[in-house]
């Protein structure tokens, strides 16, 4: 149930079938969309079959699917990414209870949007990956997952450092303190250069920070810290996953430096977790590597695919 991916394996080049040499196409241009109740945007690649749902993580946006985006609508898969609810572009909403429920009901509501009765492969990278197990484990139009740096399945230390530390960072999270502590004073760009830092060992691209540093604005990075602040405590929760109803395929890759949300000791998962789980390690990246190796996440999800072809067939002989 475990598989080790090493960084040569990982980054090699494709094969032929699934990418050609021709020049990767265009995304169609980002569009404001309602799903269900909220307003967000929308990246959409074209192509046929099941529907690829990307979701991102926290203070993230759609753009970071866009480098492997671009491979699988080379291939042929149509793709589709969102700004999950006060994030990137979409709207800012207020949850009335836990912020993980509402996420789920965005969630649901997008399968409904754009599964064209093919069924859905979804994708997500942090807290986008614990949303994608969630819907996985509700929803039978969820024909596979590939979930990248799952939060929610083990305690982290810096969890419980920041628990420890919320008595002295509250009183800056509050409207009255001056803008300059908020975010946009100090500039989008240091902003960037600490989550490039963080989550991809510093290695974005430019564009991909350029992307990124757009999203914020003022007041921002008080708003997030103090939406992280929130919803801390959801995901300390210990049934956050629930591992016995993940029953479609569904592969858990995590960077070997991921320090953010990293892999369970020894790659155990925990007690419950089904036969259908693969667990993948990518060498050299860390918490979200489809900035610094979108080839390798491209590879795992285009070989779910093939899975899900090949699953198909069988059923076909077998009838």
């Amino acid at each position: 149930m475990t598989v080790t991916v090493n960084r040569d394996q990982a980054a090699g080049k494709a094969p032929a079938a699934r990418l050609s040499r021709r020049p990767k196409p265009q995304l169609e241009k980002s569009r404001e969309v309602r799903v269900g109740r909220f307003h967000t945007r929308v990246i959409e690649g074209a192509g046929t079959g099941p529907t690829a749902l990307m979701l991102h993580g926290f203070s993230d946006s759609a753009d970071c699917w866009r480098p492997v985006m671009a491979d699988l609508v080379t291939a042929g898969h149509r793709t589709v990414a969102l700004d999950l609810p006060n994030f990137g572009r979409a709207g800012r909403v207020d949850p009335v209870g836990n912020y993980v429920p509402m996420l789920d009901e965005f969630v649901a509501a997008a399968i409904d949007a754009w599964d064209d009765g093919n069924g859905v492969v979804l994708v997500g990278n942090s807290l986008g990956a614990l949303l994608v197990l969630r819907a996985q484990a509700r929803d039978p139009r969820v024909l596979a997952t590939v979930a990248i740096g799952p939060v929610g399945v083990r305690p982290v230390l810096w969890h419980s450092v920041l628990r420890g530390i919320r008595p002295v960072l509250r009183p800056f999270l509050q409207p009255s303190v001056p803008t300059v502590l908020h975010g946009t004073v100090a500039g989008p760009r240091a902003i960037t250069d600490a989550f490039a830092l963080a989550v991809a060992r510093g290695r974005l691209s430019e564009q991909a920070k350029a992307e990124y540093g757009s999203h914020w604005g003022p007041g921002d990075l008080r708003r997030q810290l103090a939406m992280g602040d929130r919803v801390l405590d959801e995901l300390g929760a210990n049934d956050l996953i629930p591992w016995a109803a993940l029953q479609a395929p569904t592969t858990l890759v995590w960077g070997d430096h991921d320090w953010i949300a990293p892999a369970p000791r020894h790659n155990r998962l925990p007690v419950g977790a089904t036969e259908y789980i693969t667990v993948r390690i990518l060498s050299g990246t860390g918490h979200c590597p489809q900035y610094d190796r979108p080839r390798a996440i491209f590879e795992i999800i285009s070989s779910t695919f093939d899975e899900l072809v090949t699953h198909d067939s069988t059923e076909d002989d077998h009838s």
